[in-house]
């Protein structure tokens, strides 16, 4: 006895093609869409000088100026920015307006791939608070046209402490004296250089004024007698 099989016809088998071809279709394009990694614009890595990360750190992408997103570095010191604009140059800052901000200038994003940036940073905001219990004076010695005049020995008239060896100051090659005076205290001193006319400087430091002084005088060549 043989038992007979009937086949689908030609047009059952193309109804049955068309009606599991969008259920096919779907299911690679559904994985690929939830397997798909997120594409990050940039990922800013903020390290110490001495190589440790820095936590805790803002990090701000600008574009001429406006802020274009933000992030904070984590654990590992990396902060992580994914929405960027690919059509301009971007900045990246960190450290916003305080003393020891650091921004790397003028970048573009990568197409689909992740830009690293690398910087070194050392906040140093809290030195606003810092007194130097007197004035700082950078003295800067100049020639008659402008230049730097290493070489000058700056002779103290009236020595802070009569007791006391007073230090030799001569201008470096950057025609520097520094000179640091206690509050309430005065200087007066000679500038000489052989070739130069003798000049006499004065200044003072004064509790509320400014800590940081610079001072640029310029140095006379003789004149030849005949």
């Amino acid at each position: 006895m043989f038992l007979s099989i009937r086949r689908p016809s030609f047009t059952k088998t193309i109804e049955l093609f068309f009606a599991m071809a969008p259920v096919v279709l779907l299911a690679p394009m559904q994985a690929s869409g939830q397997g798909q990694a997120e594409y990050c614009a940039f990922e800013v890595v903020v390290n110490s000088p001495d190589g440790k990360p820095v936590v805790g750190a803002d990090a701000v992408l600008t574009r001429d100026g406006g802020t274009v997103g933000t992030a904070v570095t984590n654990e590992g010191g990396v902060a992580r920015i994914c929405d960027a604009p690919s059509d301009a140059l971007l900045d990246v800052e960190v450290g916003g307006k305080l003393c020891g901000a650091v921004a790397v200038r003028h970048l573009k994003t990568y197409w689909m791939r992740t830009r690293r940036v690398y910087i070194t940073y050392l906040g140093c905001h809290g030195e606003v608070w810092w007194i130097p219990g007197g004035c700082e004076f950078t003295i800067r010695t100049r020639d008659q046209r402008g230049a730097p005049l290493g070489g000058v020995v700056f002779q103290e008239r009236q020595p802070q402490d009569p007791q006391g060896e007073q230090p030799e100051r001569i201008s470096d090659r950057f025609g520097r004296v520094f000179l640091f005076l206690a509050y309430g205290r005065t200087f007066a001193a000679s500038l000489q250089k052989p070739g130069y006319a003798v000049k006499v400087i004065t200044g003072d430091c004064q509790v509320g004024g400014e800590t940081a002084r610079e001072v640029t005088t310029v140095l006379e060549e003789e004149r030849e007698s005949h």
